[in-house]
């Protein structure tokens, strides 16, 4: 079970899937355009839950927020993946995780 926020620099557009009880549930934001979305170069990803409200940001600015009381406690997984396309080269720097009291 886990919230995915993806993004899709090629088209600029972003989305946050819910699979709950191993299975893939309505998506709880719809693939959105987004001109914050850097296509050719890095972006800086965030979601957060706190009291219920899980947001997503992309470099630093907030794209949506939904409530969803999922999950409140857990882990953190990263993933990627490229789909039908072929390789594809995925960077991770400065990743920060913490806790909010």
């Amino acid at each position: 079970d886990l919230y995915w926020f993806e993004i899709s620099p090629y088209d600029q557009t972003f989305a946050l899937f819910l699979l709950l009880n191993d299975e893939w549930q309505p998506s709880l934001i719809e693939w959105t355009p987004s001109s914050n979305i850097n296509p050719g170069g890095w972006n800086f990803l965030s979601l957060e839950r706190v009291g219920g409200v899980v947001s997503v940001f992309i470099n630093g600015v907030l794209q949506g927020a939904v409530e969803s009381d999922h999950f409140p406690t857990g882990r953190i997984g990263l993933g990627g993946a490229t789909y039908s396309d072929g390789n594809v080269n995925v960077c991770i720097d400065n990743l920060r995780v913490w806790r909010l009291e």
